[in-house]
């Protein structure tokens, strides 16, 4: 058995599902901002009650109908590269936003796709070289793996034994979790039977806020 071939195998697996969790979360973002005008007019009153007691009422944009209106609320549904050098620290003049020091596998990914995505190379693409950076930024390595599967630049024989990618999709299902727990969401994706008894709970929620 190639170990390596293994460790590709396995890079590949945590790609898929980087790539499901990105696709799944621009789904949610976009079903709440679609649904954030009706969730207002259906909740206009309990929404401005809500405000006037200076409760938080967030139900426009991504990170703000993360929040649901009042906090979240209990669901009443029934439904379901081999370079044999080591490679240099990266660029200093980036500025780094993670708090945590860039792992191995982070800064050869960033010395990689900094060098074939410049702007100034005839491979390079402003966009992407942005992208990158502020994936490198936070530390997102299956990112910048993502990219440089996009750009087609191969990374093959990068990840080794030890490298620790969870963190990527940490990020990305703590801002599903978000969605789903909201109560915006849990009124959107209810089955229309149970809709009366989840109004009920939605108004009984903002009536917990009193001030």
């Amino acid at each position: 058995m190639d170990p390596q071939h293994l460790l590709d195998l396995r890079l590949k697996k945590h790609v898929s599902e980087y790539r499901f969790m990105e696709c799944q979360l621009e789904e949610m973002t976009f079903a709440m901002e679609s649904f954030a005008d009706a969730f207002r007019e259906e909740f206009q009153t309990d929404i401005a009650s809500a405000a006037s007691r200076s409760i938080p009422v967030q139900t426009e944009g991504a990170d703000h109908v993360c929040s649901g209106v009042g906090g979240p609320v209990e669901k009443q549904s029934t439904e379901a590269d081999t370079d044999p050098d080591p490679d240099p620290d990266p660029d200093p003049g980036v500025e780094v936003e993670a708090s945590e020091p860039p792992s191995r596998l982070v800064r050869r990914l960033y010395r990689r796709l900094a060098l074939a995505l410049h702007p100034d190379k005839p491979t390079g693409s402003a966009t992407a070289f942005l992208a990158v950076e502020h994936a490198y930024r936070n530390r997102d390595v299956l990112k910048m793996i993502v990219i440089a599967h996009d750009a087609g630049i191969p990374v093959e024989g990068m990840y080794a034994h030890g490298d620790d990618v969870s963190a990527s999709t940490t990020g990305l299902r703590d801002k599903i979790a978000r969605i789903k727990s909201s109560v915006a969401w849990v009124w959107y994706d209810a089955l229309e039977a149970d809709r009366p008894r989840l109004r009920q709970a939605i108004v009984e929620t903002l009536g917990r806020f009193k001030m």
